[in-house]
């Protein structure tokens, strides 16, 4: 998301500094010189963040994007998250094992898939709801325990981070050279994070619940349903998709009780 802040802002202003020049407009379009810009931007930050699975997605799909737009061509999102899916797989092939990985892609093809469909919710509403559902089988297929109030969380981290901590932070950056401003940017970033860690240190205590082991033919049967009940609202008998995602809940105690460990090595 801040990648894609990152490269949207860089892109708007250059699109409009560009547009002020009528000679400039002459020699290259403003939308093609600021989908580089963009690129280069996108570039920067995914390098600053450290080029994780979903900062690595977050670049090539911007750079896709941009490309195309560069040409002035159109390509459905699906080929996108296609191709991106493809790239990262090419770039770092161990990836595939990587929960993120799954995570990260599933929830962009998700967000595709409901943008797509009308409803009379609110799109951030909606797009928060059905992703936190959707991951319900993933997260306990992979760490054997799910969250209850991931809603909740992503409700208030995610605008305190992509209107507060992030732009606070890029501004104490390009700030340094007046150590004055930088400081009280760093100073109200570090105040914002510590409500943050307090909210989550508290939202924590009661946040997960253990489930049992997923075998790999209910988790399939579980990625159906939800499969079925992101189709349009006028298929029969959609919402009945969801008990399977409900029997996660209940499918059964953690092999390992509470204070013990259990520890597979792959020598």
């Amino acid at each position: 998301l801040h990648v894609g802040m990152v490269s949207m802002l860089v892109f708007l202003l250059v699109k409009w500094l560009w547009s002020r020049s009528v000679r400039l407009l002459s020699i290259v379009p403003a939308a093609q010189i600021a989908a580089v810009f963009s690129i280069i931007a996108a570039f920067s930050y995914a390098a600053i963040a450290g080029w994780s699975v979903p900062t690595q997605r977050a670049f090539l799909m911007i750079a896709i994007v941009m490309w195309f737009l560069f040409r002035r061509d159109y390509v459905p999102k699906r080929i996108i998250l296609a191709w991106v899916f493809s790239l990262v797989l090419l770039v770092q092939p161990a990836a595939v094992i990587s929960a993120g990985f799954w995570l990260s892609f599933v929830a962009v093809a998700v967000i595709l898939w409901v943008s797509r469909n009308p409803s009379r919710w609110p799109a951030w509403v909606r797009v928060q709801w059905v992703v936190s559902i959707a991951m319900v089988p993933l997260t306990a297929f992979f760490f054997a325990q799910i969250s209850l109030v991931s809603p909740l969380a992503n409700f208030v981290m995610i605008p305190v981070f992509t209107f507060l901590v992030v732009p606070i932070v890029l501004l104490g950056v390009l700030s340094l050279p007046i150590p004055v401003l930088s400081d009280v940017c760093f100073a109200i970033a570090d105040w914002v994070l510590s409500g943050v860690w307090w909210f989550l240190t508290e939202l924590s205590q009661w946040s997960v619940v253990a489930v049992g082991e997923m075998s790999l033919s209910y988790f399939l049967l579980v990625m159906v349903g939800l499969v079925y009940w992101l189709l349009p609202v006028t298929v029969p008998l959609r919402h009945l998709a969801l008990l399977p995602v409900g029997l996660v809940i209940f499918s059964g105690k953690p092999e390992v009780a509470f204070g013990e460990i259990k520890m597979a090595v792959l020598d």
